[in-house]
This record gives C-alpha cells, sequence and structure tokens, in this order.
C-alpha cells in the first residue's frame, strides 16, 4: 500500500494549481516553466518538498520492487536459453516470454506525476536504460533528503529549473514552495539562502539532479 495513495496526490495537484493561480508571482514563474517544458518533472520536485522524505523513499522502494521483477525475467530468460534441445525447452520459454510481459507492464516507479504507465512505456522514452542501480542510488538519495532536509528538493529544483533556462530566486523559490505546501509557515528567505548553501544541500542536491536526470524521461 503506497504512503500516499493517487487520490492523495491528485488532491495535491489540484490545491497546488489552485495557489499558483492566486499568486501572481508563482503563476508567472509557472508560466516560464510550463513553456521551457519541464512542468511535469518540477511538479515532481515540489510534491517530493510537499510530503517529505518518505515520498523519495517510497519512490525508492517501488525501483526495488520493479527491478526485482527485471531481474526475474532475466534469470527465466538465461535459464530458457540453458534448455536448448531439452524436451522441456518449450516450457521454459513459455515461462521467460510470461515473466518478460509481466515485468513489460509493471506500472512506472513513479506513480504520481509521469505521463508513462508502464515499465516498458518509460523504459523506451529512455532508451531503455540499466535498471539495476537505480533503487540503491534512489534509497541513499531518500538517506540524504531527510538528514539534509526536505529543502534539498528546492535547491534541485532551482538547479533543474535553471539547467533549462528558468531562473527561480528566492522570491520565486519561495512562492512556490508556498503553493506546494500552503500548511507550512512561509519560508523566510534569508533562512532559506542560508539552508541551500550548507554544503550537505548542495552536494545532494547536485547528486539528485544527475540522477533525476539520468533516469527519468
Amino acid at each position: 500500500m503506497p504512503l500516499v495513495t493517487r487520490a492523495e496526490f491528485n488532491e495535491w495537484k489540484a490545491d497546488f494549481d489552485a495557489n499558483i493561480r492566486s499568486d501572481p508571482t508563482s503563476q508567472k514563474t509557472w508560466q516560464e516553466i510550463e513553456r521551457a517544458g519541464i512542468a511535469c518533472w518540477a511538479g515532481f520536485l515540489l510534491f517530493w518538498y510537499a510530503k517529505g522524505h518518505f515520498a523519495v523513499e517510497e519512490f525508492a522502494d517501488r525501483n526495488w520492487r520493479t527491478v526485482e521483477e527485471v531481474r526475474t525475467a532475466r534469470r527465466a530468460m538465461r535459464n530458457a536459453q540453458s534448455k536448448k534441445g531439452d524436451p522441456r525447452e518449450a516450457i521454459f520459454v513459455k515461462r521467460a516470454q510470461d515473466k518478460s510481459s509481466l515485468t513489460a507492464n509493471a506500472p512506472w516507479i513513479n506513480p504520481y506525476h509521469s505521463p508513462y504507465q508502464t515499465l516498458a512505456d518509460a523504459a523506451a522514452a529512455m532508451g531503455n536504460p540499466p535498471l539495476d542501480q537505480l533503487p540503491s542510488v534512489m534509497a541513499k538519495r531518500g538517506e540524504a533528503v531527510r538528514r539534509s532536509d526536505t529543502v534539498t528538493l528546492l535547491r534541485t529544483l532551482q538547479l533543474y529549473a535553471d539547467k533549462h533556462g528558468v531562473r527561480l530566486g528566492l522570491r520565486r523559490l519561495v512562492a512556490l514552495a508556498g503553493c506546494a505546501n500552503a500548511e507550512r509557515s512561509r519560508l523566510d528567505e534569508k533562512n532559506l539562502s542560508r539552508i541551500l548553501n550548507r554544503p550537505d544541500v548542495k552536494g545532494t542536491a547536485l547528486q539528485l539532479l544527475a540522477d533525476f536526470e539520468h533516469y527519468l524521461p
């Protein structure tokens, strides 16, 4: 059972969109983000920020399950190849085909903010990258975010947007953070600047950005 359900995500997204529309600074910033073509994943980072480190950890858990399915399918394929000439070869080939089909149709690991429904959809869009490393990487990042504060995700968003030509200064970042989690007290720009420049936050944000751009469409 996911810690955050799709229904809860949709509720968050509806609130986020309403908050964006009601704040001129956020609205203008989000329009720039949309024009840059990064609204989907910018929203994903803000969702992570709003829901806390456990959202990153849940993402990592889904990665583990997906990779286990991939490994199971690969083992079945190797087993089938080793049975060439065996009277039961057809049985093993059919088993491998079934495992491969099941894996390809497994839900994509980002259940909240993705245009892809299955692993096969996302893998094709990403050029079929190796998945074996993804779970351990994301689990470590989730722990790093827990230690360094979810503000790390705002720093990641800032870096990500900058690479796509959208500059997010402190005022804009504070506005978007407020739209993502209106229940939190409004961030203080001076305190946020101090946190964003902490070595652990900067380091984790750079690692997240690298993972983010490598593994996600």
